[in-house]
Parts: structure tokens; sequence; C-alpha cells
């Protein structure tokens, strides 16, 4: 976990699959406390320095309660939630458990409908039961090679390689992180497909920011999901890539500001 700022609406970040708090802060933290939020990046659970889920579980619905405690430790309350990727699962459950931790949500590139599974052969075999510890023991040796593999083939044409200090490789591929991954996967689908009539009861201002020729996953049937059930939801295309919030944090910012003032004002979906 890592935090700036001290006054102003508290902002919550959710890291995406794979990642850590410290790659969704760094781009997001310094625009967003200039602006007067307090920004608190969380590890999802399993993942950094976060407990995995302590029920035993890793899909959304168990991350949601285990944030839910965090938050409560932290004493956070009518947060705006910014999440991107398969971090976008467990802040919808989240908001659906109701309460007053979330008061908005602001969803990057959200990967959240439910998705037929990847053979994900490399993940299978990191997590198998004989050559998996040995696997995942020397992933954080190669894990600056593979991510910066990854990274570049999620960018578009002409974007340069992210800030490299967003990307502490090897805690991201450490096997606690790895096995975090594989038991998210695992738990997604039935998780997501048991929230779809759920979301016509989520009633607070909610904004995606995709990117339709986004390379690392279907945005677009992701967007049309989220709009067709959440009654709030507004979308908004940024031409930035699935790291957007890297390439375009003003964007990021503007969508919470947004977000913020409907908050204020009462106002359930933005324009």
């Amino acid at each position: 976990m890592v935090q700036q700022g001290t006054t102003g609406r508290p902002v919550v970040l959710l890291h995406g699959l794979a990642s850590l708090a410290d790659e969704i802060f760094h781009p997001l933290a310094e625009p967003l406390v200039d602006a007067g939020f307090r920004v608190t990046a969380i590890d999802r659970p399993g993942y950094g320095g976060s407990e995995a889920a302590s029920s035993g579980a890793m899909g959304p619905d168990a991350q949601a309660r285990a944030l839910e405690r965090t938050l409560a430790r932290l004493r956070v309350r009518d947060a705006i939630v910014i999440a991107h990727s398969a971090g976008a699962a467990p802040a919808l459950h989240l908001a659906r458990r109701g309460g007053d931790r979330v008061a908005g949500l602001v969803l990057i590139s959200p990967f959240c409908r439910p998705t037929r599974p990847r053979a994900a052969l490399g993940l299978r075999a990191a997590t198998a039961p004989i050559i998996g510890p040995s696997i995942r023991r020397l992933l954080p040796t190669v894990a600056p090679t593979l991510g910066r593999s990854m990274v570049r083939a999620a960018l578009h044409r002409g974007q340069a390689m992210p800030d490299p200090r967003a990307f502490p490789w090897r805690r991201m591929a450490q096997p606690s992180a790895v096995s975090a991954m594989a038991a998210e996967l695992r738990g997604f689908n039935a998780d997501m497909i048991g929230l779809r009539t759920q979301l016509k009861r989520l009633s607070i201002p909610t904004l995606v920011l995709m990117d339709p020729d986004d390379r690392v996953i279907d945005s677009k049937a992701h967007a049309r999901w989220l709009d067709s059930r959440l009654p709030t939801c507004a979308v908004r295309s940024i031409p930035a890539g699935h790291l957007m919030h890297h390439f375009e944090p003003a964007a990021v910012l503007d969508a919470v500001v947004s977000v913020d003032v409907a908050i204020q004002v009462g106002m359930r979906r933005i324009a």
C-alpha cells in the first residue's frame, strides 16, 4: 500500500492483473494530490504486500470483502475508486456491497464481463503441483524481460515505454503474486456472472475509460456489458491503449473530477 496527500476526498487505486499498487500509483498520485484528493493505492489480495483473501478464494467477491476490511481499517469513506483492467471486477463487487466506503467509480480499460478463459499455458505451468514451485522461484529472475515484452505488446504505434520506475518487475512476479493471479482467474467468471443482475441496483456515478483499439482486451465488449447493466454508467473513449493511465493521466484526473462533482450534487449518471 502506498499513500499520498492528507486532505480532500479519498481516492483508492486498484491495480490490474499481475501488477502492484506502485504501478497505478506512479502516474496518478501526483496529479490527483495536486487537484486536492487524498490517494491510497492498495495491493489487491495476494499481490505485493497483501495476504490472499482470508476465505481462501480469490475471485472478485472475496477480494472485495478483503478490500472492504482494509478500507474500514484505514477509515476510508465516500471514496472514488479508480480500478484498472481486472481490478474493475473487485471494484464493482466492493461498490455492490453498499455502505459508505465507495461513492463513485472510475474504471480504466475494465475487464469485467464473463470471458472464455485463455489457455494461459505459462500460468498453468507456474501453478502446477510438481513443476510449479520451481517455475515460480525462477520467474522473478526473468520478470524484467518478460514484463517489458508484455508491455510493448500492449502499446499503440508511436507510444514509448512507460516510466520504468512504475514497474518493479521482480516484486510483481514474486511466487505469491503468481499464485494469486491464477486463483483470481479461476474465480472470475462465476463471480461476474453472479453480479450481472445486481448491477442494476448500483446507484453511484461510474465513468468507464476505454480505447476501442485496446490491444490487450476487447474493450468494446466489456464497456457494452457494463453500459447495458449499470444504469449509472457513462463511457468515454480515450485513444491511449490499455495502459492509458500512464499516457493520459490528465484524462483520468478529469474523470475523477467529473465523478466528484456528480457525487457532490447528487447526480447519478454523468453526461
